[in-house]
Order: C-alpha cells, then sequence, then structure tokens
C-alpha cells in the first residue's frame, strides 16, 4: 500500500488515482496534468469594437496568464460550414489571457451569428 502527500491510500503502484487538488496523482504523488476541454458559444453581439480588430473575452476559470491554449473547430455542438466560413472571414486569432479570461482576435469581417468553438487549455 501506498500513501500520497495528501494522505490517500491505494493498493496498486501502477494504479492512477484522482487524489490531489482533482488532478491525477501516481504512487509518489506527482500531479499528472491534464489539457481541459471548453465547448464556448461565440454570440455575434458580444464582439467588441466598431473596426478591426474586434475583440471577444472568454471567462474560464483556472485560466492564467502562463497556461497554453488552442482555439479549434467545435464538435458540441458540431460547428457547422456556415459558422466555420464566419469564422474564417473573421480571421480569429488568439489574442491575450489573464486570470480567468482569454482574449479572441478579429482582424477580418465582425461575425454576425453565432461560432461555436472548442477552447482546449494545455496541461500537458
Amino acid at each position: 500500500m501506498a500513501i500520497l502527500k495528501n494522505g490517500s491510500k491505494f493498493e496498486d503502484n501502477k494504479t492512477i488515482v484522482k487524489s490531489i487538488n482533482g488532478q491525477n496523482a501516481d504512487t509518489n504523488g506527482n500531479v499528472t496534468l491534464k489539457s481541459s476541454k471548453h465547448n464556448i458559444t461565440l454570440t455575434h453581439t458580444n464582439w467588441t469594437g466598431a473596426e478591426a480588430p474586434y475583440n471577444y473575452a472568454i471567462t474560464i476559470e483556472g485560466m492564467d496568464a502562463d497556461k497554453n491554449w488552442e482555439v479549434t473547430n467545435s464538435v458540441e455542438p458540431l460547428m457547422t460550414e456556415a459558422e466555420l466560413t464566419a469564422f474564417g472571414e473573421a480571421k480569429i486569432i488568439a489574442g491575450s489571457q489573464t486570470t480567468n479570461t482569454i482574449n479572441l482576435v478579429a482582424y477580418g469581417k465582425k461575425p454576425t451569428m453565432d461560432i461555436n468553438i472548442l477552447v482546449i487549455v494545455r496541461g500537458d
């Protein structure tokens, strides 16, 4: 039997258990970080700015200035062809990030429809 740094016990040294701050830990109490996925709907009325570049702030709990993240097409709900076109025409890229917030920037056309995206906050 092994005891983790937080006092949790388990029988098998090969077992990975969820134990330290919701993260997986091995037999030595080392945390294995995992990426988190966030399905987000970019509501077209929430883009700010009168002309390009337009900005969009997204709240993601646990985000900080040092975490890596990426934006990709949504799979739940699946990004439609019209959304994909709007995303491309808007020329959306990753912007800045702060505690619990990421910002997207659109250098093209301001979106006139809601767009479903997937934000992946990298933990690996």
